[in-house]
């Protein structure tokens, strides 16, 4: 499976991230390889300010970072290239 590379756009901060892939619905969900990676990527997004929370390689969907916004925050913006 090809790496994705994701821009994650907190107000005036940005994120780069590679990632296995992304699943959108109430969360934006994005899967790693590995926990390592993942929870790099979550200390990351959480110092630009966004609301997320990492998954462990043991959670069902294995290493992730979901990141969600509450109500009218569209500060968060996604770029997958």
């Amino acid at each position: 499976m090809n790496n994705m590379d994701v821009i994650v756009l907190n107000h005036k901060n940005k994120v780069s991230l590679q990632v296995q892939h992304v699943d959108i619905g109430s969360s934006i969900d994005l899967h790693f390889p590995n926990e390592n990676q993942s929870f790099d990527a979550f200390q990351k997004l959480r110092e630009i300010g966004v609301r997320c929370f990492h998954a462990g390689k043991n959670a069902p969907c294995g290493a992730s970072v979901m990141m969600y916004s509450y109500g009218n925050d569209s500060s968060l913006q996604l770029q997958i290239k």
